[in-house]
């Protein structure tokens, strides 16, 4: 199998934007402080995955919610 390096894309978007990543859609609705809150319009077929840094250590917290329902 070949592998393929990913590239990184940053983006500076304001709130009401819309980001469409192929086929789902990615819409920054709040932001306050360091808090944005996303809607995420995308097939039931994509997984979703949420990856945080946890506030009370220097480890990553991962939410998968696997296959969702919009």
């Amino acid at each position: 199998m070949k592998m393929h390096k990913m590239g990184t894309l940053k983006l500076d978007i304001k709130i009401g934007d819309i980001l469409q990543i192929g086929e789902a859609a990615v819409q920054l609705e709040k932001k306050s402080g360091q808090l944005a809150r996303l809607s995420v319009e995308a097939d039931p077929e994509v997984k979703i995955k949420l990856t945080r840094k946890s506030a009370s250590d220097s480890e990553m917290e991962n939410q998968a919610h696997g296959e969702h329902a919009l």
